[in-house]
């Protein structure tokens, strides 16, 4: 039995045979070495390229080990790595990536516990201030320095064609190690067509004890970086504990002095795992079509950690001077639980994402504003949620299928909020959520009052949201809101809100309101509100039978000397407008008070006062009466006030419905005003014909021209359709 370092030691008498069976000096395995004249590139052999491992001196000939001619493996323990658990690892493994060639080979890491350091070096960063946030942030050593202390990183760079066995190592940081980049974990730069499987690292955060932020070059302290890469996969792999990223994806441009067109693009991320993680658990920045397929993302910042602390977050750098952001990225299958902030951002230039299958527990989905409209585009379907919520605040995501399961005091909320307009640069396409589930258990007994809220705001032109349904969403507050212009810009139908016996009972209902403005919608019907004491929603213009169309809308909390302004903008049709005709339904009723009653008013827009009405006088002094139709600031308005208040009732509240008759078959836009003061029309109230006492009898020219008017009304009533002979 003849050991590697005796046959090769200088002045070896063993004999120099061509073919040689030794025993390993490292591992006590037993390997064969072969005669060589050639190096791993074809080159002639020398001195210098003797590494004292695979390829070896013996006097004036060279030896190269067999298993590494026949498969191009090197095994990292025959470099010198002992995997006790206790051992520095690091001089091995390093040594091990020094030999190797730049294509073409195999690594295997035996299944054991790798030390990565001693601990001897324990300088550590300085700290200062970052001027904007007020954080403690990292500025070197005394000088300013980011690199400093023993180089103890694993850096494959500007290789092709390989793959690395982890067979669940464990490579573990020295747990005296200081929070610096030169003791990070592995990376992968420039690299292409490459796999990693089941090998694990461990970054001892809790010891180490990491207490900055992340500018610059100090964020570079992940267990896994993949840097301008292509056609690569990390298979069944862990990074746990890290000083700031378990993994990142990026491109050169973060880092390089000098910027090229290097993008990282067409990496999978495969069942792999990260954990308790600094700052992320993973970055994905300026990259492209880069897939995350199974594994989890958990715990990050939850001892302790710095901004962002997402589960994974897909995102740009900075603005770069050959694209912005990633795209197309594929997040399927994913876990995120108990990540201190979003499980998972869709930040600054991602679009085009898809976002399917995965769990969130704990944890907000995020996806973030742009100001160039490139957050966007982002599908997001057929995911659960447990105790989360979304905010999608890009533009252009199309969230469907996903379902919210809701423990009962859980404070949710669904935010589709769009900072530009959809469209904008034609890059942001329209905002589409539906066909999501949204449960809240009711409890098991009392459970106190409940917020939850479906909230829409800002630019809502290209949103649409149908057939969603929410339960037990919310006992107290607003559980539906819309805000921004009322620019009649919003789709919004076939949804239901409800809420069960069993909710209701557990958390009564206590000061619980919606937005409900008709002038909010472009498109609102066919929307349940199946919560007591709440209105049904308003309902905007849509298809009526015969052709006709109809408007409704709701208002409320209108004060008793108020007046509201109906004003049709812009009619247009096949007909002249002294033949369009409108039915003005209105139901009003105090707050105070059960006083509903029901008004009609058929009004064509060219005259400027209504030609009917029906109710009487005691109808009239309760409920809103119409001043006229007339022309102001060239529109056609019909204005509205509470005709009879008193001390007791200080506010109302006004239903009205419009529908065109006649063959009409437009859209007509109409716009509420908000409630102003001063009304400079008159108030015009016309009753049904019933001779007061006090009143003098009608003369024949007056028969004669309410006779004319009558019959000029007819006219117009068949004309349009509404009346047949």
């Amino acid at each position: 039995m003849i050991y590697t370092n005796d046959f090769f030691a200088t002045g070896s008498t063993y004999p120099n045979d061509s073919l040689v069976q030794l025993v390993d000096s490292y591992t006590n395995e037993n390997v064969n070495f072969k005669k060589v004249t050639l190096w791993h590139d074809g080159t002639a052999m020398n001195p210098t390229k003797a590494d004292g491992i695979i390829y070896r001196q013996k006097d004036s000939d060279y030896y190269a080990d067999v298993d590494w001619l026949a498969n191009r493996t090197v095994y990292v323990k025959r470099f010198g790595a002992v995997g006790d658990g206790i051992t520095n690892d690091a001089p091995a493994i390093r040594r091990m990536i020094s030999f190797l060639p730049q294509k073409d080979f195999i690594v295997v890491f035996e299944n054991a516990k790798y030390m990565q350091g001693d601990g001897s070096f324990t300088e550590r960063y300085k700290l200062g201030q970052d001027p904007k946030t007020g954080l403690p942030i990292y500025i070197g050593d005394e000088e300013g320095n980011a690199n400093i202390g023993p180089e103890l990183f694993f850096s494959f760079t500007d290789k092709s064609d390989f793959t690395i066995y982890g067979n669940g190592a464990l490579i573990k940081a020295h747990p005296n190690n200081p929070p610096i980049i030169n003791m990070r974990g592995f990376e992968f730069i420039r690299c292409k067509n490459f796999k990693v499987e089941n090998l694990n690292y461990d970054g001892s955060k809790n010891d180490r004890k990491p207490d900055g932020a992340d500018p610059n070059v100090y964020n570079n302290q992940s267990g896994f970086k993949v840097s301008s890469s292509q056609k690569y996969e990390l298979t069944d792999c862990r990074s746990d504990n890290c000083c700031m990223d378990g993994f990142f994806i990026s491109s050169d441009e973060l880092f390089a002095e000098i910027k090229t067109n290097n993008w990282n693009e067409g990496g999978i991320l495969r069942n792999c795992h990260a954990d308790n993680n600094y700052r992320q658990g993973c970055s994905i920045v300026n990259s492209k079509r880069f897939k995350v397929i199974g594994g989890s993302y958990t715990n990050t910042g939850k001892t302790y950690g710095t901004s962002p602390e997402a589960g994974i977050d897909v995102e740009e750098g900075f603005l770069s001077d050959f694209g912005r952001g990633s795209t197309d990225t594929v997040i399927d299958g994913v876990l995120f639980e108990d990540n201190n902030n979003a499980g998972l951002s869709l930040h600054l230039g991602t679009r085009g994402a898809n976002v399917t299958n995965c769990v969130f527990k704990n944890n907000l989905l995020f996806t973030a504003p742009d100001p160039d409209a490139l957050s966007s585009n982002n599908t997001i379907y057929n995911n659960n949620f447990y105790d989360s919520y979304a905010e999608l605040r890009g533009g252009g995501e199309h969230f469907y299928g996903n379902r919210f399961h809701l423990s009962p005091q859980y404070p949710f909320h669904l935010q589709i909020i769009s900072k530009q307009p959809h469209f904008k640069n034609r890059k942001c396409r329209e905002t589409l959520v539906y066909d999501n589930y949204i449960e809240r258990e009711a409890g098991t007994g009392p459970i106190g009052q409940v917020a939850g809220s479906l909230t829409i705001g800002e630019y809502k032109d290209g949103v649409k949201v149908f057939n969603n349904t929410f339960i037990n969403l919310a006992s107290k507050d607003n559980f539906l809101f819309i805000y921004g212009p009322q620019d009649r810009t919003l789709e919004f139908y076939d949804n239901t809100f409800h809420s069960t016996e069993a909710f209701l009972t557990n958390s009564p209902i206590n000061n619980l309101i919606y937005t409900n403005i008709e002038s909010l919608y472009k498109n609102a019907y066919n929307n349940k509100i199946e919560i007591p004491g709440m209105p049904p929603m308003v309902s905007t213009v849509k298809k009526a039978q015969a052709d006709k169309l109809m408007r409704s809308f709701h208002l409320a909390d209108i004060s008793k000397d108020k007046f509201v302004d109906i004003t049709f903008d812009n009619l247009a049709s096949a007909f002249e407008a002294r033949d369009l005709y409108l039915k003005v339904t209105t139901k009003g009723y105090w707050y105070d008070m059960d006083s509903t009653l029901v008004k009609e008013e058929i009004i064509s827009v060219s005259d400027v006062k209504p030609i009917s009405y029906t109710g009487t006088l005691d109808d009239f002094k309760k409920l809103p009466v119409s001043t006229g139709i007339y022309t102001k600031n060239n529109k056609a308005t019909l204005t509205f006030a509470q005709s009879s208040s008193d001390s007791a009732n200080q506010k109302w509240t006004m239903d009205v419905v419009i529908e065109v008759l006649g063959n009409y078959t437009d859209d007509f836009p109409v716009n509420i005003s908000t409630p102003y003061d001063t009304n400079s029309q008159p108030m015009i109230i016309n009753l049904p014909i019933s001779k007061s006492l006090s009143q003098a009898d009608s003369s024949a020219a007056d028969i004669n021209t309410l006779r004319n008017d009558f019959n000029s009304l007819l006219l117009k009533l068949k004309n349009a359709g509404v009346m047949q002979n």
